[in-house]
């Protein structure tokens, strides 16, 4: 499936969306859907479409159309603004979300999917430790991969519109 933006996009299987809901529902996502209900969580799951970047991949280009954002699931991704130095981002950080919910729509930096993989933790650390770790490599189970990139969980206007259609106590 493909996006206005032009990016491909995976349908959910049953397994995909139980995985995203053990995110989100997970310790590490914990600050983020704080408030949120488990239904409400199964929602929005349902919502988001997931999309894999390869190592130095772009993901977001400065002046594009704010058509989504998404949530990093495993992997990393580097973000450039301007003329600082770049930053690195884990999961379960979000971006894209500014120009998604400005009113000129426009990306204001670029991003790209690390050319590595994020700096791994002992297996026996737990998740709850792993959460508070900066650049911790957890990820969607079965997304562990080797060789950089990013696995991105991705909200869509129409998505939104569609959440909030099924859900009217969600609507901003």
């Amino acid at each position: 499936m493909t996006s206005p933006g032009g990016i491909s996009l995976s349908s959910l299987s049953a397994a995909d969306e139980a995985d995203i809901l053990a995110a989100f529902s997970s310790p590490l996502f914990a600050s983020m859907f704080q408030g949120f209900r488990h239904n409400e969580l199964v929602l929005l799951s349902r919502a988001v479409s997931l999309i894999t970047f390869d190592p130095e991949e772009w993901v977001i280009k400065s002046g594009e159309r704010g058509r989504w954002f998404g949530w990093i699931l495993g992997g990393s991704v580097m973000v450039s603004y301007k003329r600082q130095p770049p930053k690195t981002l884990y999961p379960p950080c979000i971006f894209g979300e500014m120009a998604y919910f400005s009113q000129d729509g426009k990306r204001t930096a670029d991003v790209m999917a690390s050319p590595v993989p994020p700096p791994s933790l002992p297996a026996d650390t737990p998740r709850s430790d792993a959460a508070e770790s900066p650049g911790s490599a957890w990820s969607l189970p079965g997304t562990a991969d080797s060789g950089g990139g990013a696995i991105v969980a991705v909200l869509r206007y129409r998505d939104l519109a569609a959440l909030c259609t099924a859900a009217p106590e969600l609507a901003l």
